[in-house]
């Protein structure tokens, strides 16, 4: 016999028992079936059941008054806060019965629902906490404010505590609450995340107590070949870092079913809870396991702000998620195609290339289209979640409406991009070359990472002085006539253009004080103060003879003065000197 089961009123056996006042008869039957009917189902129910006003096996309890039935539901972990279609708990109840039980039971129910963790300021459906409920008894309100001894509540499930985020999701799963089973996990039954055809909850494995997440797809959705495709992506890229952990997959007869590593949140979820980190790491994080996608032959094709996932636990770790809509090129090669895969359909509209919204046969994906999606999640992250082909003065939750999505579809066609004007010189160059329209100038995965936005001071710092130490750079600087290269007359355009009408580049204080001391010495050259070319070159030498210099000027080039006062000249050089980026002294840079 099922114990829960309902009649045609609604009411189970066991709430007869209840009603009926056969307590003794009520509790030796919960005994039997939690220690001796082995029958995990039975169990379950009864952690799930609900009357008819939503009341759990714990809430009847209290209704009846049955203390001992009450404290041996909460020992073997029924969820004390649990809430009926009033919004009540338990002890929300119990408050709400004032008046009618005598002030010693309701002050022992109190009690007993607080020692296991009964929160009393969860309000009802009518905004009544507990405290309000029992105005006018201040003994009984005392017992809500009483310090009182917790009751440690010995889980059901093995659990490895790590998340924070999701640590009441996994109380619960661990009590038996609010959970269901399948194959050897136990999911909780409120997702974390939904895709069209999937959901993703917090588990539990019950042999070591992991947590992961579970993913859950709809076989009569989608195609075998869709749930093989993500599985085969997954296990390719297991070993980056930067990609979620694939751990294993199976099937019941509804639903397919993809055991990953637990993450915190996504990327928005991060940005918008605004919890510090770096965003040029959180970049690299990105850049990285993009990195790895291509270098395995594998593109994602539906890069965004919601498959970017995070985690803080033992540090932050930004990973790429979701690969339901990757493809592995290698396979698309061994059927005769190329380094791009059709349908274009797949992705998102807001993080997509604008080679995918031409009309026609000819829209591909490729690794190029993943670089455009990376370039507006770089953009989104450090930029503080504005999207740069959206008007900057709107809220970002705006981006999912559709008018919204159709406009920057609409701009992502045009090439009307609007990056946010707190970005750094080095972040725009990079910006800029990410989100070319033409898929061709983009640069590849791999060599991201070489462009100035990703080195550090001492690394730019550094190839300004390997740069000024070129030997077009020394004989701008020589008595005899000297022909500047085309390298020289670009960089003096582009840096002239930051300089407007300034006279010269030691304008600035620090920076004068610099120049005057470097240019004292009696072997000291001269420069041209309004020479781009010179700038880089003084740079070089000041650099070089550091240890000849007072303790004042040597504290400035520690804290990398050239840097702060001419923040674009990195960039600008980095761009001029660009053909000359197989030489000995620059190639690393480059690479």
């Amino acid at each position: 016999m099922d114990p829960w089961k309902k009649n045609n009123s609604g009411v189970c056996p066991f709430q007869v028992l209840l009603e009926k006042g056969f307590l003794k008869s009520s509790l030796r039957l919960l005994k039997v079936v939690f220690e001796k009917c082995g029958n995990k189902e039975t169990t379950e129910s009864a952690r799930c059941f609900k009357d008819s006003e939503g009341n759990s096996l714990l809430h009847l309890a209290c209704i009846t008054q049955a203390e001992a039935i009450c404290e041996y539901l909460l020992q073997k972990g029924f969820n004390v806060n649990d809430q009926n279609h009033c919004l009540q708990t338990p002890l929300c109840l119990v408050c709400s019965k004032v008046g009618s039980w005598t002030s010693e039971k309701m002050q022992n129910f109190i009690l007993l629902l607080r020692r296991y963790h009964a929160d009393p300021k969860i309000p009802d459906g009518d905004g009544n906490t507990c405290q309000a409920l029992l105005n006018g008894y201040e003994a009984l309100k005392r017992s809500l404010r009483k310090n009182v001894k917790k009751m440690e509540i010995s889980p059901i499930l093995k659990w490895r505590k790590e998340s924070e985020k999701h640590m009441n999701a996994f109380h619960d799963i661990s009590s038996g609450k609010n959970c269901q089973k399948v194959g050897r996990y136990h999911h909780h039954q409120d997702c974390i995340g939904k895709g069209s055809f999937s959901l993703v909850f917090p588990a539990l494995d019950e042999g070591d107590g992991r947590e992961l997440a579970l993913k859950r797809l709809e076989k009569a959705r989608l195609k075998e070949a869709h749930i093989k495709r993500e599985i085969d992506c997954l296990i390719k890229l297991n070993d980056c870092p930067a990609v979620v952990n694939y751990i294993c997959s199976f099937s019941s007869s509804d639903f397919h079913y993809i055991a990953v590593e637990l993450m915190e949140g996504t990327l928005d979820d991060y940005l918008t809870e605004q919890m510090g980190g770096d965003a040029v790491d959180i970049c690299l994080a990105i850049h990285s396991g993009i990195n790895f996608l291509h270098n395995n032959g594998v593109i994602h094709r539906d890069l965004k702000p919601q498959n970017i996932l995070y985690k803080t636990t033992p540090s932050l770790m930004i990973k790429i998620a979701d690969f339901g809509l990757s493809k592995i090129l290698q396979k698309a090669k061994y059927f005769g195609l190329s380094d791009t895969v059709m349908h274009s359909r797949a992705g998102t509209k807001c993080w997509k290339a604008p080679e995918l919204f031409a009309r026609g046969s000819q829209s591909k994906h490729s690794k190029g289209s993943d670089i455009f999606s990376c370039g507006l999640l770089f953009h989104y992250t450090l930029a503080s979640r504005k999207h740069p082909f959206y008007d900057l003065e709107e809220f970002p939750a705006q981006l999912e409406s559709p008018d919204t999505t159709e406009n920057i579809k609409d701009n992502i066609r045009k090439n009307n991009s609007n990056f946010c004007p707190s970005l750094s010189p080095e972040a725009i160059h990079i910006l800029t070359r990410m989100l070319s329209p033409e898929p061709k100038e983009r640069p590849t995965a791999s060599s991201l990472v070489s462009f100035p936005f990703f080195g550090d001071k001492e690394t730019r710092n550094d190839f300004l002085r390997k740069v000024g130490n070129e030997k077009e750079f020394i004989g701008s600087r020589s008595e005899t006539s000297h022909s500047p290269t085309d390298v020289e007359i670009e960089l003096q355009k582009q840096v002239g253009k930051q300089w407007k009408n300034a006279s010269s580049w030691i304008l600035n204080s620090s920076i004068y004080a610099v120049y005057l001391e470097v240019t004292s010495h009696p072997k000291a050259g001269t420069y041209r103060t309004k020479s781009a070319v010179h700038l880089v070159r003084f740079i070089r030498n000041t650099y070089e003879h550091i240890k000849d210099l007072s303790p004042n000027v040597q504290s400035l080039l520690a804290n990398y003065i050239f840097l702060e006062h001419f923040p674009y000249l990195v960039t600008e050089v980095y761009k001029a000197v660009q053909p000359w980026k197989t030489r000995p002294e620059l190639k690393s840079f480059y690479e």
